[in-house]
């Protein structure tokens, strides 16, 4: 599969999903590909030594994957898609999409944030103006927080009381 660097929309290390017996991976969403792909990194074991990329699975996540966020738990990878309007969720140990977080208001997912304890996913609607706050367990939505025009990212206070959108 041979694809251009416009078709590379977001690209996350996924450092926090492995522990100290498995292997590091890259995460890369093709928006036009419609796949989240998926690398091994690859280490040559010496310090100061090099790194390789070692293709995995590519997993297909709808019309328009864009922005990703990790679950601090490593266990899931979230991937919002504009095109279809949901946020896909990868389970990281089966490599597969296990379930979809949306809402009939949701009109353009953007940019997400997973909670410390990994049970809510924050995502950015940019047209609008709200954030979504979903359980990750039963895949409900929780509340929906109107934030102003046009928010791209959020990012959770050290104390995991605020938001910063």
């Amino acid at each position: 599969m041979r694809t251009s660097m416009k078709a590379i929309l977001a690209v996350l290390v996924l450092l926090g999903a492995a522990s100290a017996a498995e292997t590091p991976m890259l995460a890369v969403s093709l928006r036009g590909d419609n796949v989240v792909k998926l690398y091994d990194i690859i280490f040559t074991g010496y310090v100061g030594g090099d790194a390789w990329l070692r293709p995995g699975k590519s997993i297909s996540v709808g019309k328009g994957p864009s922005e990703m966020c990790l679950a601090p738990n490593g266990k899931s990878l979230f991937v919002s898609d504009v095109a279809d309007k949901k946020v896909s969720m990868i389970d990281l140990n089966s490599k597969d999409v296990t379930g979809t977080l949306s809402d009939p208001g949701m009109q353009s997912p953007d940019g997400c944030t997973v909670s410390a304890d990994s049970k809510k996913l924050y995502s950015v609607d940019q047209s609008a103006g709200v954030v979504f706050v979903f359980s990750v367990d039963s895949k409900a939505l929780l509340k929906k927080i109107p934030v102003g025009k046009e928010p791209r990212h959020t990012v959770l206070s050290p104390d995991g009381k605020r938001i910063l959108v």
